[in-house]
């Protein structure tokens, strides 16, 4: 663009400099583009004879300086140093009034000159041609702006109308004709064609042009295919060195690939472009909206784009919404331990979850758990592994069975997914303060053991769920005091990211649970998140954040902390072993502070063992069928009475199809009445089946006769 069209487009640039030339000066500017015509005079008298002088003080320097004591004089004094006048040649044009000239530049090519006609320092001539080259090339630079802005708004609009277009039907040819046509009408093109090629069957879409796919033509769809970037050819001869077989009008072409990723090819390009033949930004302009074409090919070539993502967008509404429901409502409430909880998705769904799932009154299961990947797929396997896990602690496995049948439920969904899911599995024992857990591969929990305070890590028992394992690995049991607190969490945590790429990590971490170890367990989740915040900065989450913090109240102990609360045995399942039972009941008795004066003692330790052997006896029996195996058993002594818990890995029953026996005794049958008798002399009697720890029988009698 000359000098003159620029000023012309955007007078103000030159304006106000000769404003304020005019102020400062008094004298008078003259822009003059580099063929010597006037490009802007600022609204002044221009002299008559400014283009013979411009002409010859041109004709050998850059700058030159004619001064009113010597009007036929200009000279030059080279480019660093200030211009003044000489003697004159006779050949110099008069001027009336001093001139000098400057040249003018933008960004290192030179557009013309600025001149001045009266007095003026040569500095500040310099300066202005310049400060008007600056202004020029600024405004230049924001012509190519706009101009990139109008390209891509175009681009947006035309995508606007294809997608439009889309809309109006589901046929893949209709579909294609219609894109073309708004594509040949945008560039003005007098042909628009499509090629595709599904299973070797080549098909075409030609708008403007001869819609029989010829012999030509497939030559043509090979050598696009070929071709490694966008083809431009905007002269005959350049068009037949690509393509040597083009038709005889055939003036200039733009071609390319589609960047598909199905099975399915196509090439894509417009011919016969009117005026300078295609630009840089028609090509942009066909890349753009090939993408948009191949994105509706790769859609199992019937689905429109818009429709395809306000599907995605449905779908991802409704994976919140199932994964919202599907989390734990409000936290466990258990005696001595309390929790906290945070989850962050980092996206519409998350890849986390976690669960709280109550075994029996003595053990609560805590699951946390990481899906590898994002979006749908992730949430959908999210929710199964979730649900499996929960379904396989409620059959009463322990924690490494739960894992192990977990993942070969979904062996196949994961491979095939190419996904993979990290588990922690951790029942806890809240009478016992006992903590049995097993590790798939999940980032490993932290046990503040508050005692010696040092982190133990609930390090992985076995690879990742979808991971085939070869040999198992086993349970773990943490022995936790009161004080302790544990953090389960996934590695959204310590893989958080700061602006300058580093990572949160396990240091950090410790810190921030070590500055609140005292603290409540909210308390800790909450200075973990504060650390995580203030080290991200404004950087985006990058992962999704699970914790649950577990912690030991300081004022908490075991139920039956006294001098000796306990008596625990492990014996044979035989007959033989009931005198051995019946000497743990007995001593387990005597320590009881508030036991009866005898004999009212004997009579209570004798109803306890006789409880206690009717259910050892049916264990061995009915549950074992005398076929061998363990009991074990735990004595716990209560402040006014004693509870006996039995343990077997028997065959288990339901206690309510066993009726209440017959009153007469000569209709009685075996089996029920000696449960009746243990109904009768114990204060509490119940029983469940397949609990983590075996089929569970747990006594209870009361020195007080609650």
């Amino acid at each position: 663009m000359t000098l003159r069209a620029i000023l012309q487009q955007k007078p103000e640039l030159f304006d106000r400099l000769a404003d304020h030339w005019r102020q400062v000066t008094g004298g008078q500017l003259l822009a003059i583009d580099e063929t010597g015509e006037l490009a802007a005079s600022g609204n002044g008298d221009v002299p008559e004879s400014w283009r013979e002088w411009l002409a010859h003080a041109t004709a050998n320097q850059p700058q030159t300086t004619l001064s009113k004591e010597a009007p036929y004089a200009p000279a030059w004094s080279g480019a660093q140093g200030a211009v003044q006048g000489g003697p004159a040649p006779t050949s110099a044009p008069a001027m009336a009034q001093p001139a000098q000239i400057a040249p003018l530049e933008v960004q290192g090519t030179p557009i013309g000159y600025l001149m001045a006609i009266g007095e003026a320092p040569p500095a500040l001539l310099n300066w202005s041609a310049e400060a008007l080259g600056a202004l020029i090339a600024a405004e230049q630079t924001i012509q190519g702006m706009t101009d990139e802005l109008i390209s891509a708004w175009d681009q947006l609009e035309l995508v606007y109308r294809v997608t439009q277009s889309l809309a109006s039907t589901s046929d893949l040819i209709s579909v294609l004709h219609s894109i073309l046509a708004e594509v040949k009408r945008v560039l003005n093109a007098r042909e628009g064609f499509l090629i595709l090629e599904q299973e070797d069957d080549l098909k075409q879409v030609s708008v403007g042009g001869d819609s029989r796919f010829s012999h030509q033509r497939r030559h043509l769809y090979h050598r696009l295919q070929r071709a490694e970037r966008l083809v431009l050819c905007n002269d005959p001869e350049t068009v037949r060195e690509f393509w040597p077989d083009a038709p005889d009008d055939l003036t200039n072409l733009l071609g390319m690939r589609l960047p598909i990723t199905t099975s399915a090819q196509a090439v894509v390009g417009l011919t016969n472009k009117g005026g300078r033949g295609f630009t840089a930004g028609d090509g942009k302009l066909l890349t753009a909206v090939a993408e948009q074409i191949a994105a509706i090919i790769n859609n199992t070539l019937l689905h429109q784009q818009i429709l395809v993502q306000e599907r995605m967008q449905r779908e991802l509404e409704i994976a919140a919404e199932i994964q919202v429901s599907l989390l734990p409502h409000g936290l466990p409430q258990i005696p001595g331990v309390e929790f906290a909880v945070a989850s962050l998705p980092a996206t519409e769904v998350g890849g986390d979850f976690y669960d709280f799932i109550s075994l029996d009154e003595d053990h609560l299961g805590i699951v946390v758990g990481d899906v590898a990947g994002k979006g749908v797929p992730a949430a959908m396997l999210t929710s199964l592994a979730r649900t499996i896990l929960r379904v396989e602690a409620g059959y009463g496995h322990l924690p490494q069975r739960v894992i192990t049948r977990t993942n070969h439920a979904l062996m196949q969904d994961l491979q095939h997914a190419e996904m993979f899911v990290t588990a922690l599995v951790a029942y806890l024992d809240w009478h016992n303060l006992t903590l049995t857990y097993a590790n798939a591969g999940h980032t490993p929990g932290l046990w503040w053991r508050a005692g010696q305070a040092t982190f133990e890590p609930l390090a992985a028992t076995t690879p990742p769920l979808g991971i085939h394992v070869t040999g198992l690995g086993g349970d773990q049991t943490l022995h936790l005091s009161p004080g302790d607190f544990v953090l389960f969490y996934t590695d959204g945590v310590t893989e958080a990211k700061s602006p300058e790429d580093q990572l949160f990590g396990s240091d950090r971490l410790k810190e921030a649970l070590v500055a609140h170890a005292g603290g409540t367990a909210d308390d800790l989740v909450q200075s973990v998140l504060s650390a995580v915040r203030a080290f991200r900065r404004d950087t985006p989450w990058s992962d999704d954040v699970t914790m649950i913090a577990m912690r030991v109240k300081p004022s908490a102990a075991p139920e039956h902390s006294q001098s000796e609360p306990v008596v625990e045995f492990a014996v044979p399942a035989d007959l033989g072993s009931l005198d051995s039972i019946s000497e743990h009941v007995t001593h387990a008795c005597r320590l009881l502070p508030d036991l009866p004066a005898s004999p009212a003692s004997d009579d209570f330790i004798y109803l306890v063992e006789l409880a206690v052997s009717e259910i050892c006896t049916n264990i061995i029996q009915h549950s074992y069928l005398m076929t061998g195996g363990e009991i074990r058993g735990r004595l716990t002594l209560l402040a006014d009475g004693i509870q006996v818990d039995l343990y077997d890995d028997g065959e288990s029953f339901d206690p309510a199809t066993i009726p209440e026996p017959a009153p007469q005794l000569d209709s009685l049958s075996e089996g029920g009445y000696g449960l009746h008798i243990v109904r009768q002399i114990m204060d509490e009697v119940t029983y469940q089946a397949n609990t983590p720890n075996g089929n569970h029988w747990r006594l209870i009698k009361y020195t007080s006769g609650h």
